[in-house]
């Protein structure tokens, strides 16, 4: 008799753990929240109210950039570039504002004339909210606009863009933009941002 209530209680024991465990197993799990892509540049240019001028085409060699600054953590998946001239191995770089360092350089190895190119980044590039980085480009081929001084800073869905700045003439090295022009546009370099959290 013993060994039965000592049966039966061990049954009851682990009857009542598996059922335990699948009352758990039953709970519904939220899944994670996956944010939409954006890209800033076509808010940040109506924006600006900057008009169009004629394509520049071997004018002008300098880094263009765009200051901005993330309002929710995130990352960036890709970068775009359109330009109106055809190129190759285009140099893009992003970099901290702060300290002025290259936190990604991105090769885009073909450029045709007048089409957006996106090129997707090896690994995303993690962004944290309220920090200052660049996007720039080393060309002398550009989309060139121009207008009042813009009404900086500039919401952009989830990106705050503080300014447009260019490097001074003739420079094919890797180096900050430091010339901040707040007149006009020169482009279009651009990204597209993941908001993670």
């Amino acid at each position: 008799m013993k060994r039965f209530f000592k049966a039966a209680l061990i049954a009851c024991t682990i009857g009542s753990l598996f059922i335990g465990c699948s009352k758990d197993d039953d709970t519904p799990q939220t899944p994670p929240v996956v944010y939409a892509e954006e890209n800033p540049l076509a808010a940040y240019l109506a924006a600006t109210g900057f008009g169009n001028l004629p394509p520049a085409i071997n004018v002008n060699l300098r880094e263009r950039g765009l200051t901005f600054i993330p309002k929710v953590n995130g990352k960036i998946n890709a970068v775009t570039i359109k330009i109106p001239d055809n190129a190759t191995n285009m140099r893009v770089t992003i970099w901290n504002v702060e300290n002025k360092t290259v936190l990604r350089t991105i090769i885009i190895p073909s450029v045709s004339k007048d089409v957006e190119i996106k090129q997707n980044l090896d690994a995303p590039l993690p962004l944290t909210i309220n920090k200052r980085y660049m996007i720039s480009y080393n060309s002398d081929d550009y989309y060139s606009r121009n207008g009042a001084i813009a009404p900086y800073p500039i919401i952009a869905g989830n990106i705050i863009i503080e300014k447009y700045s260019i490097s001074d003439l003739d420079i094919t090295t890797q180096t900050f933009p430091d010339n901040e022009f707040k007149t006009g546009y020169a482009g279009d370099c651009s990204f597209v941002f993941q908001r993670t959290e």
